[in-house]
């Protein structure tokens, strides 16, 4: 997924206006947008470990950092422990 990428190449590199492709872009930031409001879901939702996930996922070079990774661990731990409670109750 590199929307974000695609679009900043496209921006950077001015096409003639004949080469556009309007419908493809529009596409593009549609993508975009979902993604951008899917992070701010999971930020919000303070889900470290699935915000790691989807960064790592649209930027392969991303490399959290230990202190970032940790929290993420504990984030899964805290999902897993909320999910056996709600499976007692």
């Amino acid at each position: 997924m590199n929307c974000l990428r695609s679009l900043d190449n496209r921006a950077s590199a001015e096409p003639p206006a004949q080469d556009l492709d309007v419908g493809r872009t529009q596409g593009q930031v549609r993508r975009c947008a979902q993604v951008l409001e899917h992070l701010l879901a999971l930020v919000e939702a303070r889900n470290v470990h699935g915000l790691i996930s989807k960064l790592v996922f649209i930027v392969p070079e991303y490399s959290p950092s230990e202190e970032l990774v940790s929290l993420a661990e504990v984030d899964q731990l805290d999902l897993a422990l909320s999910s056996v409670g709600q499976e007692t109750t």
